[in-house]
């Protein structure tokens, strides 16, 4: 027997923080013609990036490191795709990722500077799904803290909430010591996101 009380008791107890999920506004076109407009001075006459040339384009933007999203896993997966399917891809699409990829950055450092040791648990695209550490602070103060914040920041749309009860079920069985094997359809949390300055994440806790 791991625990025992009231649904609101478990989840103040073993609850960690609160759970944020947001969703960014798309990237400013401004902003986005002004990247496109640098990156198709660096294309020249080819007028379009592709697999061979995605490693030069995002060195041109600033950040080669950002090549590496183009994968399976990685964020510009779409772009990658596309490129395989059609030879390449404008430097619009790829200028519109990049900007989004900005917004993600400065989403993660600015919650984790109010809200130190909090966690990214998981991205799609404009959505995010956090876990705040929010230190005891009432949801009330925290939902106050995001609505000054979410202009800034670029937010559509966002939810806090508790840690649902299935989710302290789930951090129980991630520490059954007795399994060591993986257990079929349970999938761990990632760990902590990593990234630079002006990569797709920022590290929020270690």
């Amino acid at each position: 027997l791991r625990c025992l009380g009231s649904i609101q008791h478990l989840k103040n107890k073993f609850g960690k923080g609160l759970m944020c999920e947001i969703k960014l506004e798309d990237p400013a076109q401004e902003v986005v013609e002004q990247l496109r407009r640098h990156l198709q001075g660096a294309l020249g006459g080819e007028g379009r990036v592709t697999e061979a040339t995605i490693g030069a384009a995002c060195a041109h933007l600033g950040d080669p490191s950002r090549a590496a999203q183009f994968s399976e896993t990685g964020s510009a997966w779409l772009l990658l795709s596309a490129m395989r399917r059609d030879g390449g891809v404008g430097p619009e699409q790829v200028a519109t990722w990049w900007e989004m990829e900005n917004q993600a950055v400065r989403l993660c450092h600015e919650l984790h500077a109010m809200y130190p040791g909090s966690m990214l648990l998981e991205r799609h695209g404009e959505f995010f799904r956090f876990q705040l550490n929010n230190q005891g602070a009432p949801i009330g103060q925290v939902f106050g803290r995001m609505e000054e914040k979410r202009e800034e920041l670029q937010v559509r749309e966002y939810s806090i909430s508790q840690t649902t009860l299935e989710q302290v079920f789930n951090m129980f069985a991630s520490q059954q010591e007795e399994e060591t094997a993986e257990v079929a359809g349970f999938v761990r949390q990632p760990s902590f996101a990593k990234a630079t300055h002006s990569g797709l994440v920022v590290q929020v806790g270690q």
